[in-house]
């Protein structure tokens, strides 16, 4: 990822403007703009027809409608590239599927409501899962449930209410993926080979693949010890989520996933974190690409 992308922020309530712009001699450009009416920044480009939806009316229609449900949830919300993208994410403790094979390891759903002022995307949905022993949150396939339409000021709560009974349904059979992966079997030396060949695929960069092979060879929790591909994938995800370090009030060093580097570097992690699971998951099934994966990568000394 490049140095210069801007860290994520947790103010997602912040007032926002359609205005049409105007060209350097003050015609109109046929053009409107998304303003932060607090900062002064463009967000972005639309035009007159682009509906307005304010992040507030997405986050109260996702609680008023998981409340609703009865469904008892926490909330952290961030806010990347100066306010432009929404990530909402609500996390289900009580929502939980179990993994056999691989410890019986509790999976918590997590809910992510996504929104834009810069039409990178449409007002979504997104599920995950939460892994209990360790916090860091793992993507799921078939993940993005659309509210049936394009940006409006006002939102349609039965079409929010939809999107979340098809993510909990999504939920409930998205440990099939993480079965297949953990009933893939590779040895160490096998899945840092897969991982350098992510690499030269262009999956993960040269640093990060050498960060997840660190927590690959040595796992950090008894449960990731297992060698298959759904501990490969775990040490990528327990890397992206990433590890603060921090003194307590005994000065004792603790570990807090998922500050700061996860909030700085949000986006690019749900990204790696999807395509790697993909990948893994496309390997789970085909036995070829398995095999081209764990090879020893070209050019590598003996």
């Amino acid at each position: 990822m490049a140095r210069t992308t801007r860290p994520t922020s947790s103010n997602y309530d912040f007032p926002v403007v359609m205005e049409e712009l105007k060209t350097s001699d003050g015609q109109p450009a046929g053009f409107w703009g998304t303003r932060r009416t607090d900062t002064g920044k463009v967000l972005g480009v639309t035009s007159d027809k682009y509906g307005l939806l304010l992040n507030s009316t997405l986050v109260d229609s996702i609680e008023s409608v998981l409340t609703d449900k009865g469904l008892k949830y926490n909330k952290d919300v961030k806010v990347a590239r100066d306010g432009a993208t929404m990530y909402a994410e609500f996390n289900l403790p009580e929502n939980l599927i179990g993994i056999p094979g691989v410890g019986n390891q509790d999976i918590s759903m997590r809910i992510t409501g996504r929104n834009s002022y810069d039409r990178s995307c449409f007002a979504a949905l997104d599920v995950a899962g939460l892994r209990e022993v360790c916090t860091n949150g793992m993507k799921a396939l078939r993940s993005t449930f659309s509210f049936n339409q394009k940006h409006s000021s006002k939102l349609d709560l039965s079409g929010v209410s939809r999107a979340i009974d098809s993510a909990i349904d999504a939920f409930r059979t998205m440990g099939e993926d993480y079965v297949l992966l953990a009933g893939t079997n590779v040895s160490t030396q096998q899945g840092e080979y897969l991982l350098q060949n992510l690499r030269d695929s262009k999956v993960l960069s040269e640093s990060l693949r050498k960060e997840i092979t660190s927590f690959w060879k040595t796992p950090r929790y008894t449960e990731d010890e297992g060698r298959n591909l759904y501990n490969v994938y775990n040490a990528a995800t327990l890397r992206l989520t990433s590890e603060a370090k921090h003194k307590d009030r005994d000065g004792k060093l603790v570990y807090t996933h998922g500050e700061p580097s996860h909030k700085k570097r949000y986006e690019y992690a749900n990204k790696v974190s999807e395509t790697l699971l993909k990948k893994l998951t496309k390997a789970a099934k085909d036995r070829t690409l398995l095999h081209k994966l764990i090879q020893k990568p070209a050019g590598q000394p003996a």
